[in-house]
């Protein structure tokens, strides 16, 4: 997995993040994309910056090969979840985790 962090920068802060990683597959002819942390800064929220920190990183996933970009979601985070739809998303699976 290659992994690559964009940061959103406002007047010296940092309000936004997005980290990115690259993983191939077997079962898919190219790599796919995730987002895998994409946070706003509370006070932020609403301003665009999360739609930007998600254009950039599919747009630097697209030049590194993805033909799909993914993101997981806790089901209790709606809010990020009505996000995501907002941006053309849909839900396509359920995760099973397990600790070790």
């Amino acid at each position: 997995m290659q992994a690559q962090t964009l940061l959103a920068v406002c007047q010296g802060s940092v309000v936004g993040m997005v980290t990115t990683n690259v993983m191939p597959v077997l079962h898919r002819p190219t790599a796919v994309g995730r987002l895998s942390v994409l946070i706003v800064a509370e006070q932020e929220r609403g301003k665009g910056i999360g739609k930007a920190l998600v254009e950039a990183a599919e747009n630097m996933l697209r030049k590194r090969g993805c033909k799909l970009v993914e993101v997981t979601s806790n089901f209790r985070l709606e809010e990020a979840h009505a996000f995501y739809k907002h941006l053309g998303y849909e839900a396509s699976s359920i995760r099973f985790k397990r600790s070790l």
